[in-house]
């Protein structure tokens, strides 16, 4: 059973009902219908506090959102009126927020935590930051966390998250959640085989997106382009000189042709091996990356753990049509209810590396390389 409030008051008349959650959208989205509706005399207006609950066949009450009401939109046709209602979990106002001059101002060595805190205050709200994702080292003087006046507030929290290699997520609740990627194993697999009796996938497709794939990748610098560019024609020393020491390796994804080429210009890598390892991981973030799969199936929670799906936990796959037989990370779940169908959720999946090694990207302390020789 699923309990929708409005204000505080219960709220029944309503056809159908979806809740999202993602981990690259932060806060959770929702949206429901309700139907034969007036407009003119509706009771939910936009600014309306919402809270949506569910209730699992134990009668043991989950929140999948608490937030506000932003877009109604009614609908006439010739049988109907409806009314149809979105809006955001409480952590939206981080995202549409910017900074201000005072909540730009830290400590000299403050934590993750107190960094989210007091950009949350800054903008009035009232949320608890929970850290799922253990010891993480606090910033130092060296690491120069500042943010200017006008930057997103939610931009500035995820650019300091990702420095200390951590996720920033909500819950139902609109509390923070700081973690890592998923290595939970949810202990379900979503089966979509030829014996259609064993089968929970209701609908299922999967994407392969090599657009954005190569089968070459090169880490060069500035220097080195316009070094080339300004060889002189009798290559002498000094063309040498402009060009040495500021090409990497490359790396080589032998699934993509060969007339796909990458040359990118990194700003931290200083050196050829520096440079290597970035081209490596530019391949393999982009490979984790091509593949996707998404799949519907029947009810909101895991049989093996009685509880609702959740995001970043592993969950295995096997379907035979679309050729996919692995475990995956879920990015993405819509939890949804019709009142003459039941509820479903929809799974949207990537490869279990794809957010780790974003967060992982090779980073480099900056030196000073000298030419050892005749001056």
């Amino acid at each position: 059973m699923i309990k929708l409030e409005i204000d505080g008051t219960p709220f029944d008349n309503f056809i159908s009902l979806s809740v999202t959650r993602s981990m690259e959208n932060f806060s959770g989205t929702f949206n429901f219908t309700a139907s034969n509706a007036d407009a003119s005399v509706f009771p939910i207006k936009t600014g309306s506090a919402c809270k949506i609950t569910y209730f699992n066949s134990k009668s043991v009450p989950t929140v999948l959102l608490t937030g506000w009401i932003e877009v109604i939109t009614p609908s006439i046709t010739a049988s109907s009126h409806d009314v149809s209602i979105q809006g955001r979990d409480v952590t939206c106002d981080i995202i549409d927020s910017t900074l201000s001059q005072d909540s730009v101002q830290f400590s000299a060595q403050p934590t993750l935590v107190e960094i989210i805190k007091t950009v949350v205050a800054s903008i009035g709200l009232k949320l608890n930051v929970i850290n799922n994702a253990g010891t993480i080292d606090a910033f130092t003087p060296s690491d120069l966390v500042a943010g200017e006046a006008g930057q997103g507030a939610f931009e500035f929290l995820e650019k300091q998250a990702r420095r200390r290699q951590v996720l920033l997520t909500t819950d139902g609740l609109g509390n923070i959640i700081i973690t890592r990627t998923g290595t939970v194993d949810s202990g379900f697999m979503l089966l979509n085989s030829a014996n259609e009796i064993e089968n929970n996938v209701l609908t299922a497709s999967a994407t392969y997106d090599m657009s954005k794939r190569y089968y070459k990748y090169i880490c060069t610098t500035q220097k080195n382009i316009q070094g080339q560019n300004s060889m002189p024609e009798d290559g002498s020393e000094g063309a040498e000189d402009a060009t040495a020491g500021l090409v990497g390796a490359p790396a080589y994804d032998t699934a993509i042709r060969k007339t796909r080429v990458l040359i990118t210009l990194p700003d931290s890598a200083t050196n050829d091996d520096q440079l290597k390892q970035m081209a490596i991981w530019e391949a393999n973030i982009r490979r984790a990356r091509s593949r996707t799969y998404a799949a519907t199936t029947e009810g909101m929670e895991n049989p093996s753990t009685r509880k609702l799906f959740d995001i970043n936990q592993l969950v295995h796959i096997k379907d035979l049509t679309n050729g996919i037989s692995a475990q995956m990370l879920v990015k993405q779940l819509t939890y949804s209810l019709d009142v003459s169908g039941g509820t479903s959720t929809a799974f949207s999946c990537v490869d279990k590396d794809a957010y780790s090694l974003e967060l992982n990207e090779p980073v480099f302390t900056v030196a000073v390389y000298e030419k050892v020789g005749d001056p």
